[in-house]
């Protein structure tokens, strides 16, 4: 389902221990999945992070899980996976919330 993803791996043996939902992997922290039949998990967008790390699908299913940098602070990075990642504003320089970069 979404929020979770399944490896590709080239096993003789990849049908067998591939062959129901359960064989899949949630998304880990800072990164989601919005779709059923995915391969990888998508990174939460610069200026956002995911600090979920949970067993829990639903928190990893949308690119709204990602919670945005509050306002005079920026993230510059994909797929943060703390609120750490969002950088304070230079003194004279302003950002809204969930900024790449702050602005003047």
């Amino acid at each position: 389902g979404a929020g979770k993803y399944l490896e590709y791996d080239d096993r003789d043996d990849y049908l067998v221990f591939h062959d129901e939902e359960a064989d899949c992997k949630v998304c880990g922290a800072g990164t989601y999945a919005p779709s059923d039949g995915t391969a990888t998990c998508y990174d939460c967008p610069t200026g956002t992070y995911l600090s979920d790390a949970s067993d829990d699908e639903t928190e990893h299913d949308s690119e709204d899980d990602c919670t945005s940098c509050a306002g005079g602070t920026y993230g510059p990075t994909t797929g943060a996976t703390s609120i750490a990642t969002c950088l304070d504003c230079v003194a004279g320089k302003a950002s809204a919330a969930g900024a790449e970069s702050c602005t003047q």
